[in-house]
């Protein structure tokens, strides 16, 4: 019994010395290197893309457009759903087929959560209302 117990301790204690070993090499060989600014406009071009819908303008002051390509419109149900992040109630709800101008008269400036729900899921994109 005590032979067992030696030998699991030593398996274990062997264990945490590889893990240890492997995680201080694996941090020593990654030096994470910041990214330029033409990889970030990149990154978020690649974002905007990828997206099948387009809000816009962003910022926005009295109105906020949603479009969404008509090509898909016949494959998806779609609604929108927009949040205050502020507060975090839900300001507007609609659904829309392929294009939605929403007007944002009195609404207050900051950032909004919008959510475009489809069959597949949905979409979530930042705006902020600047006044």
């Amino acid at each position: 019994m005590k032979t067992t117990v030696k030998l699991l301790f030593f398996v274990i204690l062997a264990f945490c010395f590889v893990v240890k070993v492997g995680a201080q090499n694996l941090s020593d060989s990654s030096q994470a290197k910041p990214l330029d600014s033409v990889q970030i406009e990149k990154a978020i071009l690649d974002d905007e893309q990828a997206r099948l819908s387009h809000v816009y303008p962003n910022p926005f002051k009295d109105k906020l457009t949603i479009n969404f390509p008509e090509s898909l419109c016949g494959e998806f149900t779609l609604s929108v759903k927009i949040y205050d992040l502020f507060t975090g109630l839900c300001v507007f709800e609609s659904s829309f087929k392929n294009r939605l101008d929403i007007e944002t008269t009195g609404w207050r400036e900051g950032m909004f959560a919008i959510r475009i729900y489809h069959n597949r899921g949905y979409e979530p994109v930042k705006a902020y209302h600047n006044r």
